[in-house]
């Protein structure tokens, strides 16, 4: 009886972070970027991320000269602790290389299109970082 509780238990744990992967990876939209509650959006010179499915990571970047370099690119992957999502950013890149709490994450009428948005917020130390997705369904 154990072992069939502990299985249950491994398999449910495995399909919700398998069902958060599928919601938090695609192409995001930095809406706005705050340091220490001050906006930063201005301060880097793309506002998207790329989180794709082989774990792989586009990111933005705060310098002209780290374009077409390591710090573009990096890995991530989700989790959950005590029912709380994070988003673990492995990079070079010094402000993306920190794990997120996801704050937030929800599917949202898009009101221009009639179609649907993916929003959410990303949270770690003094960062904070409002995205939004389309979602193509």
């Amino acid at each position: 009886m154990k072992k069939i509780l502990i299985f249950t238990i491994i398999i449910f744990t495995l399909a919700s972070c398998n069902e958060l992967e599928k919601k938090v990876q695609g192409g995001w939209v930095v809406d706005q970027a705050y340091y220490h509650d001050e906006p930063v959006l201005w301060d880097l010179y793309s506002n998207g991320i790329g989180l794709n499915k082989d774990n792989k990571c586009n990111l933005p970047i705060s310098d002209w000269a780290d374009r077409h370099t390591d710090r573009e690119k990096g890995t991530w992957k989700v989790s959950k602790k005590n029912g709380t999502p994070y988003l673990k950013i492995n990079t070079t890149n010094k402000i993306f290389n920190r794990t997120f709490e996801i704050h937030n994450l929800r599917k949202v009428q898009d009101t221009v299109s009639w179609g649907y948005l993916m929003k959410m917020t990303l949270t770690a130390d003094s960062i904070k970082l409002d995205c939004t997705k389309a979602l193509y369904e």
